[in-house]
């Protein structure tokens, strides 16, 4: 006698390890799938996010459309927790409304595509680069304000500065022959660089060229405390050289050639000693450098407005170019 053993039918639990289901092999893959959906979020009216009724919903759509049907399990289960539609606001460019021909979303306009008169990258660039502003007027933003105001405040702020700076370093120089170099220099008045006037604001006298003009050749200063013999003091121990005195040593020689490059000539001495006007001379010295610089900070304040408002050109009128689309970010991945 043969026995029969009854089984009981139980559904199977849905595996997500298992092979796509049978559906899927005459459907599209999931990367087909994932343009596919992309292109439905993209090619969706206006206000069409507010018809669906959530991620599911347009996963399981997408799903039919693929030609899988609607109860495989897995995929049913899986797609809508690896797909994420960014709902997509409306930009400025959707505001603007979508370019269409029969329902059917058109290609991206190239750059070259463009309104009649709409102004170009390059020209953008251009214009903004030589007059800040300029291409933010022509586009219609009002941006253009806060380049022309920077411009104008940097370019009156140098212009003011450099004529302080100029006005001070012609008082120093006057002061300086009035005060220090009348009577001693040899010669009429030359003025010299501005590292000369500073070394007037630091030492109180600049010493003799020649200590000693009787004499044949020349006889350096040996005195520390003045400019020129601070010279000749490191010239001296820089080629080993002791005294003042004529050496025919090679050592001599190298060192009167460093004293001659270094040291201020008959027509540049100068002595402050016994003029109150040494202090007040430094002041402008001061003063002088410090307009000078704030001058050159307002002209690279110019420059860099000049650059910001070019490039700010360029970007505007890429962006102007852009098609009039809905932006929408499509997240897909595939569970097994």
């Amino acid at each position: 006698m043969c026995r029969t053993r009854r089984r009981t039918w139980r559904p199977r639990r849905p595996s997500f390890a298992a092979s796509p289901p049978p559906g899927a092999a005459r459907g599209r893959s999931a990367p087909a799938l994932v343009a596919l959906v992309a292109s439905a979020a993209l090619a969706a009216p206006p206000g069409a996010a507010t018809e669906l009724t959530g991620a599911g919903s347009l996963a399981q759509g997408a799903w039919r459309l693929a030609g899988a049907p609607a109860q495989s399990g897995p995929w049913k289960a899986g797609l809508p927790a690896g797909l994420a539609l960014a709902a997509c606001p409306e930009s400025r460019w959707a505001r603007a409304g979508s370019r269409r021909e029969g329902g059917v979303p058109a290609p991206p306009a190239s750059w070259a595509e463009r309104e009649p008169g709409a102004l170009g990258e390059g020209e953008a660039f251009l214009s903004s680069l030589v007059v800040p502003g300029l291409a933010q007027y022509r586009m219609g933003s009002r941006r253009w304000i806060a380049y022309a105001g920077v411009e104008a405040l940097a370019v009156v702020a140098h212009a003011v500065r450099r004529s302080e700076a100029r006005e001070a370093r012609r008082d120093y120089r006057d002061l300086a022959w009035n005060g220090a170099r009348r009577g001693v220099g040899q010669g009429a008045r030359r003025d010299a660089g501005f590292e000369y006037y500073e070394a007037m604001a630091h030492w109180g006298a600049s010493g003799a060229w020649d200590a000693e003009p009787a004499r044949p050749g020349l006889q350096p200063e040996t005195d520390p405390a003045t400019f020129n013999g601070s010279v000749w003091a490191l010239a001296a121990a820089l080629h080993g050289v002791s005294g003042a005195g004529q050496d025919p040593s090679p050592g001599f020689e190298r060192a009167l050639d460093y004293y001659r490059e270094r040291a201020h000539g008959p027509e540049f001495l100068w002595d402050w000693r016994g003029s109150a006007e040494r202090e007040r001379f430094a002041g402008l010295i001061g003063r002088s450098d410090r307009l000078f610089g704030a001058a050159r900070r307002a002209l690279w304040i110019v420059v860099a407005n000049h650059l910001a408002s070019a490039l700010d050109g360029f970007v505007s009128a890429r962006l102007a170019a852009l098609p009039d689309r809905r932006l929408g970010i499509v997240v897909a991945a595939r569970v097994r």
